[in-house]
């Protein structure tokens, strides 16, 4: 199968090197493919992770403005009557 080419694909007799540096090659490279994968993994792990503590950090910020809007609208109602009272007399 090895002897016999097809569509570009190189068999061992085309190769100037000896099978075990070739061997060898792929298998640095392929430590390196993985490597690399594993490094790329952690950092989307990473920024999955700040994503999330940043959504949450958000959604505490939404929750504190919301309520804090509610009571500024409580406290000009009680001074518009305030307001009125003081008016009346």
């Amino acid at each position: 199968m090895l002897d016999t080419p097809s569509r570009g694909i190189k068999t061992i007799k085309d190769y100037k090197s000896t099978p075990s540096r070739i061997v060898h090659s792929l298998g640095l490279s392929n430590k390196r493919l993985r490597d690399k994968n594993e490094s790329r993994k952690s950092e989307v792990k990473l920024l999955q992770v700040r994503t999330y503590d940043l959504e949450e950090s958000r959604n505490r910020w939404k929750a504190l403005a919301k309520a804090k809007e509610e009571e500024l609208e409580i406290l000009k109602k009680k001074f518009s009557k305030l307001e009125k009272k003081t008016k009346l007399r």
